[in-house]
């Protein structure tokens, strides 16, 4: 369950006076065409269960091929629910085109039990689509007359090429929900495949992802975004996770309130992220004694599966004392900062902390008065460079 404490953030009242606005901001949230993220916590989970559970026993390795938020949310699941290299198939991710992160793959793999799992909403993505083409040409010689079973495409759009040509090689196709865009797609078949893929309980997920839509907690979240942006002119989040493998989680975070809330060349909070408590030592400085521009959102667990002792003192009880320092100096330094609880570190908290902030992200767009499931500049920057690489 979680916890979110405001009052070294804003005053309780405030959030009174937004329910006018909360009010308007769910109806006008309820009507947008990509809003249909709000009801993936009560989807059915048992049929893909069924469908991807026999791919899991059958490989020893899955690459995840995907871009931006189509690749994003499987890492942050894995990166904060698994220890890697441990995991049964291996997993990895190819999320750049970059030929020395694809040279880094020619070696490890078992590739006749490798599974390849390319993911992209539009089937159009440049990267996702370049990477199945290498794939797709070495695939006969690694695996042999049965080369169709090791290749998998995760896409919505039909008419897309990934769509096209796994249509056309009778590979296997997961379809995606039309109307989720890819950053909040974690909760889609994008997320959830690699989840069960890694032996990740995505029953759980879901059912942490439903309760966070009985709780007030994304409205809280929504308001403070909303607040510290408008009206105490704090341009930058950070987020401070007291959580050592958050970090894939702040990278999911930072794209999906960049993507969603920095529009029309004048909006936006940038979101930086930062893991306590080695990052007292890099960026604490500056954000104590820099320019008082900038909220911190904590984030802390209150259990640990395991703990240790030194000088008759537990690691989490240095850690949670780490935190509390950092806290009571950014509020003496009149630094706004909340902090967000969970119970303990399992796929019930994470489902509804990653809900929590996709309908808080959501609600904080629609009182900014901006789209939250667009991304007009970043579409600009693609059509730019198919020009470049046409010439």
């Amino acid at each position: 369950m979680l916890k979110l404490k405001t009052k070294n953030a804003t005053p309780a009242q405030t959030f009174k006076k937004y329910e006018p606005r909360l009010k308007k901001a769910k109806e006008s949230l309820l009507k947008r065409k990509y809003a249909d993220f709000l009801y993936l916590p009560n989807q059915d989970i048992l049929p893909l269960i069924k469908l991807v559970t026999p791919l899991k026993n059958k490989f020893t390795d899955v690459v995840i091929v995907g871009m931006g938020g189509s690749i994003l949310g499987a890492q942050m699941l894995f990166h904060t629910l698994q220890k890697p290299h441990t995991t049964s198939p291996r997993i990895h991710f190819v999320d750049n085109i970059d030929p020395n992160l694809i040279a880094s793959f020619e070696e490890p793999l078992n590739r006749k039990k490798t599974l390849f799992l390319l993911v992209s909403k539009t089937g159009n993505t440049l990267e996702t689509t370049t990477i199945f083409d290498l794939i797709h040409k070495g695939a006969k010689k690694w695996f042999g007359k049965n080369w169709r079973n090791h290749i998998t495409i995760i896409t919505e759009n039909k008419d897309g090429i990934l769509y096209k040509k796994a249509l056309k090689d009778d590979l296997l196709v997961f379809p995606m929900p039309k109307y989720v865009g890819g950053r909040y797609s974690v909760l889609t078949t994008a997320g959830l495949v690699p989840a069960i893929l890694m032996g990740i309980d995505v029953k759980s997920l879901l059912k942490g992802a439903e309760s966070a839509q009985k709780s007030k907690t994304a409205t809280t979240l929504a308001v403070l975004i909303h607040q510290m942006y408008t009206q105490k002119k704090k341009t930058t989040l950070a987020l401070f996770p007291y959580i050592d493998c958050f970090e894939y989680f702040n990278k999911w975070t930072i794209q999906l309130i960049a993507e969603s809330l920095g529009k029309n060349s004048r909006i936006g909070p940038l979101p930086v992220g930062m893991i306590g408590a080695k990052d007292q030592h890099s960026t604490l400085q500056l954000l104590l004694d820099g320019p008082k521009d900038k909220w911190v959102l904590f984030f802390e667990l209150e259990k640990y599966t395991k703990d240790y002792i030194a000088n008759g003192t537990k690691y989490s009880e240095i850690l949670k004392a780490q935190k509390k320092g950092t806290e009571g100096a950014l509020t003496k330094k009149r630094v706004p900062n909340a902090s967000l609880s969970l119970e303990k570190l399992n796929a019930e908290n994470l489902g509804e902390l990653i809900f929590t902030f996709e309908a808080a992200v959501a609600l904080a767009g629609e009182m900014l008065g901006v789209n939250p499931f667009n991304q007009p500049a970043v579409e600009l920057g693609k059509r730019i460079t198919k020009k470049l690489l046409s010439k």
